[in-house]
């Protein structure tokens, strides 16, 4: 893999830029565009010109939420002190976090907020997909061990060396992509009421959530249920927070989804 894409030097200085950074850059650009481009054409002005500053609130709410929930789980194991504060994102905490500063944002531009959060949630798994190329090309987040013709192995990168894996990055870059063009281009133009475009997401998202933690290999993450002694490559035994998370989420999805068809109808 290429987790380094080059080195730039500088005053006696390696300055290296990584392709994990790269496409985490990319794919917020990618959301801030198509974020700006469904707001101009559903007419809130307001909100494709104040695109910028809602990225960055976005930003800093993802950071927060992604990070707060993982050293909460480090810290349960390892102590807070020694968690890796350079590395380690959980996206349901990101999300979490995210969907409410999202609401308040919208509040403060005046734009229904069921509606927004609509386009925020459409634009969203593309975005997830190319982030989750960028843990490919660093080798974080990697599956377990198989003899498939289709398993890769790591010769660099942050992750398990040497051993042929499951490149459940691809796996759920892949399906997100195949959600995004069921939200984007289906769903979309054919949306029947507020709030349908991202309680469709937080379905098909924690569905295929818990389909990719089966091939995940990557030890580090908390399990609620079972996982003690795994070695890195190992197959999952147990429920990891992301599953159970993502299982709740699925039953709320499944519960306003219902609820909120029938008011919005009327």
């Amino acid at each position: 893999m290429h987790p380094v894409l080059f080195e730039l030097h500088l005053f006696g200085k390696s300055i290296p830029f990584n392709s994990y950074g790269l496409m985490i850059g990319l794919s917020l650009v990618v959301w801030a565009h198509l974020v700006r481009k469904e707001a101009t054409r559903l007419g809130y002005d307001a909100m494709a010109k104040g695109t910028n500053i809602t990225l960055m609130i976005l930003i800093a709410a993802l950071f927060l939420g992604g990070k707060g929930l993982f050293w909460m789980t480090v810290a349960d194991r390892r102590g807070l002190h020694q968690a890796n504060f350079q590395s380690g994102f959980v996206f349901w905490g990101a999300i979490l976090v995210a969907a409410p500063a999202m609401a308040l944002r919208l509040k403060y531009l005046r734009v229904p907020v069921m509606r927004g959060l609509d386009v925020f949630a459409a634009a969203l798994p593309l975005s997830h997909a190319l982030g989750r190329v960028g843990c490919f090309l660093a080798g974080c987040c990697y599956g377990h061990r198989c003899d498939n013709s289709w398993a890769v192995t790591f010769d660099d990168g942050v992750g398990l060396l040497g051993v042929p894996l499951h490149p459940v990055q691809l796996y759920e870059a892949l399906s997100l992509a195949a959600l995004f063009v069921f939200l984007w281009v289906y769903l979309r133009p054919r949306k029947t009421f507020d709030g349908q475009l991202i309680m469709a997401y937080f379905i098909g998202y924690s569905i295929l959530r818990c389909v990719t933690e089966l091939f995940r290999g990557d030890p580090g993450r908390r399990f609620v249920f079972g996982g003690e002694g795994l070695a890195p490559g190992d197959v999952p035994e147990g429920v990891s927070v992301s599953v159970l998370i993502s299982f709740v989420m699925f039953v709320i999805g499944i519960v306003l989804y219902h609820f909120i068809k029938p008011r919005r109808t009327r």
